[in-house]
């Protein structure tokens, strides 16, 4: 559904518009997971799945209004340390709402500012290295983060970051095939990284509210993908379409080498 998703809205969102309006597939495809699991509820949701899905419909529609109303992307410096706390918020409240003790205060202080500076990093990333290469970094942390739940005994949060790994790995596709044919695989956009990257942010962030097994340093691990672009930075020139793909490629090894390390250090955790 998202590999068909991203060519249609390329398509009719033409020229301008159409790049942007492809990373909504990747949120897209997440949701329809969750519809067709029947983890949908009507609103206000009473589940942890049924907030997740809401939580990644409000990031992609934040996306879309960043992308397509340009009087608001000032705003978007406010949303990147604003979305990972309201994604907390949300999740956590039975839990603050019962009395949290300081450790979990902490643990939750702790998973604001990492998913704060996840996105904020992963922005960046994706402005200096492209959409293919943000795109990549992206199919391989849920992949990551995949493995990490299914450590912990929970299918149903490892199914649901993989849903997030496979729908951005049809966005990979796309922009591949943008930077071949035409030499420019676009840019990666708001609506990919609140819908995409947030909606990796929702899965995790429940993974560290709801799962009592979950290795929190692996998924700590995690936050470091997006700096894997900076012993890069130096060595290659993004204007060519050769040297792009080398630096996708380069990304994909060092991001790959991160999501094993995120994954090992889950199953050390879960061996002791």
């Amino acid at each position: 559904m998202a590999l068909v998703l991203a060519a249609v809205l390329r398509i009719t969102g033409g020229v301008r518009r159409g790049p942007a309006l492809m990373g909504l597939a990747i949120p897209a495809g997440v949701l329809a997971g969750l519809i067709l699991a029947g983890q949908a509820e009507p609103f206000p949701p009473a589940t942890a799945a049924g907030k997740a899905f809401y939580l990644i419909a409000l990031g992609s529609l934040l996306g879309l209004v960043f992308d397509g109303y340009p009087p608001a992307r000032p705003g978007h410096e406010f949303a990147v340390p604003l979305y990972p706390l309201v994604v907390l918020l949300w999740l956590a409240w039975p839990l603050l709402w019962s009395g949290p003790g300081f450790l979990m205060i902490l643990a939750l202080i702790l998973a604001w500012i990492g998913g704060a500076i996840w996105l904020d990093r992963f922005d960046r990333t994706a402005d200096q290295a492209g959409a293919l290469a943000a795109g990549v970094l992206l199919a391989l942390a849920a992949g990551g983060a995949a493995g990490v739940a299914l450590l912990a005994e929970s299918v149903s949060l490892g199914l649901l970051a993989a849903s997030v790994a496979a729908s951005t790995l049809a966005y990979v596709i796309w922009r591949l095939a943008a930077l071949v044919l035409i030499g420019n695989p676009g840019r990666f956009g708001a609506t990919a990284l609140y819908g995409g990257a947030g909606a990796l942010l929702v899965v995790v962030a429940l993974m560290a509210v709801q799962v009592a097994r979950i290795s929190l340093p692996a998924l700590f691990v995690l936050v470091a993908m997006p700096f894997a672009l900076l012993p890069l930075r130096r060595l290659l020139v993004f204007e060519t379409t050769a040297s792009q793909l080398v630096m996708t490629l380069l990304l994909g090894v060092l991001g790959a080498g991160v999501a094993a390390a995120a994954v090992g250090v889950a199953f050390v955790s879960v061996a002791s």
